[in-house]
């Protein structure tokens, strides 16, 4: 299948739909530091990211309350993403349902996740409000979608692969620390690896004893 969108014309709408998934393409770059050439060229990069972002979403961030916790909402273009859903599986759309979806990716593709495609027209293109986004009929939630390295690699899985002899499921969840595209974050990065670094050097705090047997069962490595 041959999609009739045009690569300039995929590259702006990947582009638009992780303006409402990356919220490090707005970050204001009000306070970073042009103190050497290199810092220069970084803020003018990022200036340059949110501006596109706001030509792409005609929108910007807004803050919204999720329980009593302020949260930046980004602009995800909910009618954006249908369109792109249509254009590259309108025409097997039928053929695809209810399947596990294995996909090669290539070019800005590889910079999306498909799962957040929308399979069904939006009520609206750009949610107002958070909960705007609930009754959204996303790809992800329909069928299970798998990125493959290549086209190649899934024959060379199904040669090697052995059948999984685990007897639960596991989810991994990973927690990097990204120093990010200017100073701020990686100071922020900084800060939280110091951070870590004297958790991990501290002291164990001593168990209280809540009855005298209890401290019979302590041992103290020497």
């Amino acid at each position: 299948m041959r999609s009739e969108l045009g690569p300039n014309a995929l590259a702006e709408n990947v582009a638009a739909l992780r303006c409402g998934l990356d919220i490090t393409l707005w970050s204001k770059a009000d306070g970073w530091s042009e103190a050497t050439e290199e810092l220069t060229r970084q803020k003018a990069a990022q200036v340059a990211r949110r501006q596109r972002c706001e030509a792409l979403t005609k929108a910007a961030p807004s803050t919204q309350l999720i329980g009593l916790v302020p949260t930046e909402v980004l602009p995800f273009d909910a009618g954006r993403a249908h369109a792109l859903y249509k254009a590259l599986f309108g025409e097997v759309e039928g053929l695809i349902r209810g399947k596990h979806l294995l996909v090669a990716l290539n070019g800005a593709l590889t910079s999306l996740p498909l799962s957040v495609l929308v399979t069904e027209p939006p009520k609206e293109a750009i949610p107002a409000a958070l909960p705007g986004y609930r009754g959204i009929a996303w790809l992800g939630t329909r069928q299970p979608v798998t990125v493959l390295p290549s086209v190649a690699s899934l024959g060379v899985l199904r040669a090697t692969a052995k059948p999984s002899r685990a007897r639960h499921v596991l989810l991994g969840i990973g927690n990097p620390l990204l120093d990010g595209p200017g100073p701020r974050y990686a100071q922020l990065a900084k800060a939280a690896r110091d951070k870590q670094a004297a958790d991990r050097s501290a002291p164990a705090t001593p168990p209280v004893c809540v009855r005298r047997a209890d401290c019979g069962l302590v041992r103290w490595p020497r």
